[in-house]
């Protein structure tokens, strides 16, 4: 059974060397990236922080009203 499996693997020459790498991908290694994340500045960064914070505030808050844990003073 294991000599059918390796003689086989010898009849299939499939297997190709692998091609060079074209030189579109060499850098410079010089080059410093610029550092933004996302593609973003870092005030839209700050902004989109604000925004996730004041979104957490308010879904938090709204769970504690719903499960009346606080009330409203009316």
């Amino acid at each position: 059974m294991l000599d059918d499996l390796r003689r086989q693997a010898d009849e299939q020459t499939s297997f190709t060397e692998p091609e060079e790498m074209p030189e579109a991908f060499d850098f410079d290694a010089a080059v410093k990236p610029r550092g933004y994340f996302l593609g973003m500045r870092p005030f839209q960064r700050f902004v989109i922080a604000v925004i996730l914070l004041s979104l957490t505030c308010m879904v938090s808050v709204l769970f504690l009203l719903v499960t009346e844990r606080i009330a409203p003073p009316l």
